[in-house]
């Protein structure tokens, strides 16, 4: 059986549906591959990259995952000596996290909260999904992301991350948190703005997510990469969610 993080397959809905980018096409033609292979090429390697363990997480996710823990551990990552919270190296104002973001969170309900579940296949294959909520609030789970450029609610509104989560969770409604912050090079991490949206269950979601989830297999079995996605001995790319 495969197991596989929503993460990663929704890593796989961006590789297939959507185009380059800017920023890859600059990586791409800055790379010594560039007289080795087509860029369509260096943006697959790059992707089974992630999928086999060997993704670095950039500056900005480093920074995000701080966030996270400060909101989860807020008490912990205080430091009354400089009245700042420090988590992995990263600072955050005092008056931002303590005004602008500890209220927004109930620390009474649960955080990271993770759920499995095995889907059948229409060949009947059973593939288990793993996924993690930031917080689950009654029949509300919520997922914490930070931006550290423009806000698109299109980048959220087409992850398959809340549908998975809504059917695995069993969810009514999946809650977005999305911070957008600015690292000032004179005044540090900074708070721009929260956008906080919602969804719910919709006819024919369970189609969407299990023709997904078909498609990927696919490709695993068609690049040979099941080794990357046994039950144990997991690789980073697929347990992070």
């Amino acid at each position: 059986m495969l197991r596989i993080s929503v993460t990663t397959i929704d890593a796989f809905r961006k590789f297939i549906s959507e185009g380059i980018s800017d920023t890859l096409v600059t990586e791409y033609l800055e790379s010594p591959e560039v007289e080795l292979m087509s860029i369509e090429q260096y943006q697959e390697s790059k992707f089974i990259q992630r999928l086999t363990g060997e993704f670095v997480p950039t500056p900005s996710m480093e920074k995000g995952t701080a966030f996270h823990n400060i909101i989860e551990n807020p008490e912990k990552c205080y430091n009354p000596e400089r009245n700042l919270y420090i988590s992995r190296g990263y600072e955050y104002d005092y008056s931002m996290i303590k005004e602008r973001v500890l209220p927004l969170f109930n620390h009474e309900y649960p955080f990271e909260v993770k759920t499995t579940k095995i889907y059948k296949l229409p060949h009947g294959e059973e593939v288990e999904v793993v996924g993690m909520a930031d917080q689950l609030v009654g029949n509300m789970t919520i997922d914490i992301k930070t931006t550290w450029g423009t806000f698109q609610y299109e980048y959220y509104s087409k992850s398959y991350q809340w549908r998975y989560y809504l059917d695995m969770f069993e969810s009514d409604i999946f809650r977005y948190m999305v911070f957008q912050l600015y690292d000032s090079s004179k005044i540090g991490i900074i708070l721009k703005g929260v956008h906080d949206f919602y969804f719910s269950p919709y006819t024919g979601m369970h189609i969407d997510i299990m023709n997904l989830l078909e498609n990927f297999v696919a490709y695993i079995k068609l690049r040979k990469l099941q080794q990357y996605f046994k039950p144990k001995g997991l690789n980073h790319a697929n347990q992070s969610n």
